[in-house]
């Protein structure tokens, strides 16, 4: 309260133009990553700010259902890789899981690696979610296509996981698409 009067005080004062109290400034969290400047969308969504309050944790699992993720990936073998599925033509039945998860397209190692990559490690580039645990589901086959009942069996299972560990949250990432003139499979 003293600090406001004495603000106020001088600010009445017709010598003086302008009264601010001293803040102490610190700088954002920027992580070190080469990459990280080539990712221009960090700033759109203030990503710098957030991580000054947080930068995620393993209890966070963000489920990735998409083109599987590069096994060898230097930001994504830091151990927050959960046991993932292959889903893709398969009779899927929950107990049993494909386990090649290998990305022949490229396209959710880079979901992955956006979404929580090993960041400010100097290597490669940074992930909006640091600290958060990843559970790859590749739900597209190696030719690049992915048929609705492998996508649904891929949700499922990540419904099954969440349920299975109730101590967590759960977050599905779908970066799907699909052209309107696309076939569809029986």
């Amino acid at each position: 309260e003293e600090l406001e009067d004495m603000q106020n005080s001088l600010s009445q004062d017709p010598d003086i133009e302008y009264v601010d109290k001293n803040y102490f400034y610190e700088p954002l969290a920027t992580p070190n990553d080469p990459l990280y400047s080539e990712q221009l969308c960090f700033d759109v969504f203030q990503a710098p700010q957030a991580w000054d309050l947080q930068t995620g944790h393993p209890d966070v699992v963000i489920a990735v259902v998409d083109t599987g993720f590069d096994v060898n990936h230097e930001d994504l073998i830091g151990g927050k890789l959960l046991p993932g599925c292959n889903t893709a033509g398969l009779d899927f039945d929950h107990i049993t899981c494909n386990p090649d998860l290998t990305d022949n397209r490229g396209h959710g190692t880079g979901v992955t690696g956006t979404a929580a990559a090993d960041t400010n490690n100097d290597v490669g580039v940074a992930g909006v979610c640091w600290g958060c645990s990843i559970l790859p589901i590749r739900v597209y086959s190696d030719a690049g296509s992915a048929s609705l009942d492998d996508i649904i069996e891929g949700i499922l299972f990540a419904v099954n996981y969440a349920l299975n560990n109730p101590t967590q949250k759960v977050v599905l990432n779908l970066s799907l698409g699909r052209s309107c003139t696309g076939l569809a499979q029986s």
